[in-house]
């Protein structure tokens, strides 16, 4: 199956601003430059963290300002700015500044967090994880085929046979998985990504560099064109004359 408009490609970020503006900006130039379509934050509050998590992440928070300051950068950029809201509030004040949503795989069962997506009446990509979503079908969202592991193996995930729009959260650390999910119809890819000196964070090690990840776009493109043109000379080959069939 090729999808019919082109796949949708996400940059996430993640936390590897590690709260500063100036290297959340790099990194939203980062996307830019290598030709994603999306480039994704994630606000959390020490709330939703064990204590031990919580320390890792401490100063990583995103706040209202912090969030308003990326968005304004990456649509002067070009790209589309979105975010992962891992509690209810961030929900109301992220809203005025995205077009759709993304929830996490730990969040999928988090009725009050569906609800209060739902309610903003946008369209919402989830992580599957290893989560129960059939409770989401109703809302026509795109599922993000997803390995809880970070980073995770290629033979630890499993595509889709059929059904409708789906694509793939790719926590591996190399392209190739993804270019066989675009091939099999895929329509979002997600891909974390970091700076070439990028310092320590919960993040950095499941995240691909500037050089790797502008590759990785190029070659998903290419697969994209291969793919239409397939398409294309198929569509052909049925206008022209029979073909003889033994």
């Amino acid at each position: 199956m090729v999808a019919a408009k082109p796949v949708l490609i996400v940059a996430e970020i993640g936390s590897n601003h590690l709260g500063k503006l100036d290297l959340a900006k790099d990194l939203i130039s980062t996307a830019a430059q290598a030709g994603a379509d999306i480039v994704k934050l994630q606000a959390f509050n020490e709330e939703i963290w064990t204590d031990e998590a919580w320390g890792k992440r401490r100063g990583l928070e995103l706040t209202p300002e912090f969030a308003e300051e990326c968005a304004a950068y990456a649509t002067y950029l070009g790209l589309e700015f979105m975010c992962t809201p891992l509690y209810v509030d961030a929900v109301r004040w992220l809203d005025p500044l995205v077009k759709r949503w993304k929830i996490a795989s730990a969040d999928v069962g988090n009725r009050d967090l569906v609800k209060a997506i739902y309610d903003t009446g946008k369209q919402a990509f989830f992580s599957t994880g290893v989560t129960k979503y059939a409770h989401l079908a109703r809302m026509d969202w795109i599922p993000l085929v997803c390995v809880s592991r970070y980073p995770a193996l290629v033979e630890e995930y499993k595509f889709p046979l059929s059904g409708g729009a789906w694509g793939l959260s790719d926590h591996t650390l190399g392209s190739h998985l993804a270019i066989a999910a675009v091939a099999r119809g895929a329509q979002v890819i997600e891909k974390h990504i970091k700076l070439d000196n990028q310092p320590d964070s919960p993040d950095r090690d499941h995240s691909v560099g500037p050089l790797f990840f502008m590759q990785f776009v190029r070659e998903i493109r290419e697969v994209e064109k291969a793919l239409s043109n397939l398409t294309q000379s198929s569509h052909r080959i049925g206008k022209g004359r029979k073909v003889y069939e033994g």
